[in-house]
């Protein structure tokens, strides 16, 4: 992660009332300023404002006096707001970019604080594969999929077994048009295919189950 500046002002003196106060106020708003209770905690934190005040730490005040949020919830606003713009906060999400540091963590690659948006990030495909997409571009369960994908990455599948995924892919589009919402997942355990399919519209049952028996037709023929 490239180090930002430190966004707190050290001309700025906030008490631990206020940032109470402005806590609450920004949680009854909706969460609309989420970067803002990030850069609040990480100024209780920087600053040992919870020992002034009585408590034994910055969990401690928020456990006590912010009961609406949770320490985990804190934990991930302020590690966003200490490595991103409010800028970046904004335009990209506080739990999209908290993922990508987690991402970014496991990758071992640098993420701009100012404009992650660039930032190459390699996405599990149903086939098996990986494709790389830009930060920007990627959905919440597909940074999600990157990210498991970077802790436990999968064993690459045989060729024949990639050869009849894609087979059932391709029927799947025929049948169903390449815009289909229908996954397609496989893994290989104990020498075995494992396929499963999600997403799939109960009233279209019966044309999966014509699509599924027309990928099989050339092994029953070769049979």
């Amino acid at each position: 992660m490239t180090k930002l500046e430190n966004k707190s002002n050290p001309n700025i003196k906030i008490t631990l009332e206020e940032v109470h106060q402005r806590v609450i106020q920004l949680v009854e708003q909706g969460h609309a300023d989420n970067y803002q209770i990030g850069w609040l905690y990480n100024y209780v934190v920087d600053h040992e404002l919870a020992k002034t005040g009585g408590f034994k730490d910055a969990e401690d005040f928020f456990q006590n006096q912010v009961k609406v949020l949770s320490q985990s919830t804190l934990t991930s606003y302020g590690a966003v707001a200490r490595s991103f713009t409010a800028a970046a906060c904004v335009k990209h999400g506080m739990n999209n970019l908290y993922t990508l540091l987690s991402y970014e963590k496991l990758a071992g690659i640098t993420v701009d604080g100012n404009e992650p948006g660039p930032t190459p990030i390699l996405v599990p495909q149903e086939d098996g594969t990986v494709a790389q997409k830009a930060f920007a571009d990627c959905t919440v369960e597909e940074l999600k999929q990157a990210v498991k994908h970077k802790r436990t990455p999968p064993t690459p599948l045989p060729e024949s077994a990639t050869a009849r995924v894609m087979l059932y892919r391709q029927t799947l589009d025929q049948h169903f048009g390449k815009q289909n919402r229908i996954r397609v997942r496989a893994r290989e355990e104990r020498s075995q295919l494992l396929i499963s399919l999600q997403d799939i519209p109960e009233a279209q049952m019966p044309k999966l189950i014509e699509a599924l028996m027309d990928s099989l037709k050339p092994s029953n023929e070769a049979a």
